[in-house]
């Protein structure tokens, strides 16, 4: 079924998708970077050239399209960057992005989820350039490697439950979310089989001026987990926002400009 489903979505077929919109209107970007390459050093500062990669998808969680932007930045030498961390969108390269994701699909309202935190130069375009258009927003940071584990009811066999969500009571715009676990359907909870113990994603709102909260941005999140066209199986961990904007990452240092399209990925 796995093998049927990806073939049938690299030939140009939508497998399947949420049954009706995720949000009322809008779109979900999802941000994630390619590993950054020094081009040249001093004795204080750094060179860095990496790739940011935004991809968009529709109210009901359908890919739409990704934007590469080639990035380069000086950093101070003792500052390490591991991965992706501590990697952004410069500001001036940020408003281009959301400007030409603004004039291709007129969104009311735009959810972005990052694999990292937002520096404050993302945060300032996207701020300015959704409020000249009075359009809403959430900012997301979507952290997959964190230290948590979830044990849940022996019932359960000690594992939590897919959708589970833990909120944060000192701090209102964070949460840990179970996206894996034993499953839910009109037929009960079924147990979990795969060995290991569910690992949580933490996440964290940096900014809201939506009417979602913490408990919808999740369940946002927990339905973009349910889009991945590559598997049949239902505990999938991480939102295709995320998921596919990494797997595009890998491929943009040898492609130019935009990335047309990225089916072979899903």
């Amino acid at each position: 079924m796995n093998l049927a489903t990806a073939i049938y979505a690299k030939s140009g077929g939508t497998p399947w998708l949420h049954d009706g919109p995720i949000i009322p209107a809008g779109v979900f970007i999802g941000i994630a970077f390619t590993k950054p390459k020094i081009q040249q050093e001093t004795t204080s500062t750094k060179e860095l050239f990496y790739y940011g990669v935004l991809t968009v998808y529709n109210k009901f969680g359908k890919y739409l399209d990704t934007r590469v932007k080639s990035l380069t930045i000086e950093v101070p030498r003792t500052r390490k960057i591991k991965g992706t961390k501590g990697l952004y969108i410069p500001k001036e390269d940020m408003i281009e992005l959301i400007r030409e994701v603004i004039s291709h699909y007129n969104p009311p309202i735009i959810i972005i989820h990052k694999s990292s935190r937002f520096h404050s130069e993302e945060k300032e375009a996207i701020q300015e350039t959704l409020k000249e258009k009075d359009i809403d927003y959430v900012l997301t940071h979507v952290e997959s490697s964190n230290p948590y584990r979830g044990f849940g009811e022996e019932e359960h066999g000690y594992n939590t439950i897919r959708g589970d969500l833990l909120l944060d009571q000192e701090i209102p715009n964070r949460a840990i979310f179970f996206t894996t676990g034993c499953t839910q359907s009109d037929k009960g909870i079924k147990l979990r089989k795969r060995p290991g113990t569910p690992r949580p994603l933490e996440l964290e709102i940096e900014d809201n001026t939506s009417p979602f909260d913490t408990k919808e941005i999740a369940s946002h999140i927990l339905s973009l987990t349910k889009l991945d066209w590559n598997t049949t199986d239902i505990e999938v961990r991480t939102p295709v926002t995320i998921k596919y904007a990494r797997r595009a990452a890998m491929l943009a240092p040898y492609m130019e400009g935009i990335v047309a399209e990225i089916r072979d990925l899903m």
